[in-house]
Order: C-alpha cells, then structure tokens, then sequence
C-alpha cells in the first residue's frame, strides 16, 4: 500500500498529525486528511504544504 505520514511543522517544531494516510484535499480553504481507518482531520491555517512522493510524507507549516 501506499499510505503516507502528515507531519505540522510550527517554529523549528515537527510532530506526527497522522499516520496511514489515504486522502489530503484543501476544501473551503482547508486541509481535509483521512487515514484508512475513516478518522478524518482538518487544518485551517497551512502556510505551505510540502510533498514527498518518494517517503510518502507530507509537511504542513502553519
């Protein structure tokens, strides 16, 4: 499978939001993320969304 990790990144700060994840979309102005097991967070404040393909992360700074 190919499931991916969401990490916050906030100051010098990095910590883990989501493991297992199968979906990102931005609606309404917000990041929606969803892992396989349904849970379903949400970010209104994403500065910058940072995407690798090859670690299956994705870095949000807010």
């Amino acid at each position: 499978m190919c499931e991916g990790e969401v990490y916050i990144i906030e100051g010098s700060s990095e910590k883990l939001l989501m493991e297992d994840v199968i979906s990102l979309s931005i609606k309404d102005g917000r990041l929606v993320i969803y892992n396989e097991m349904g849970e379903m967070k949400e970010i209104n404040d994403a500065k910058e969304i940072r995407i690798d393909m090859v670690r299956h992360l994705v870095k949000v700074v807010i």
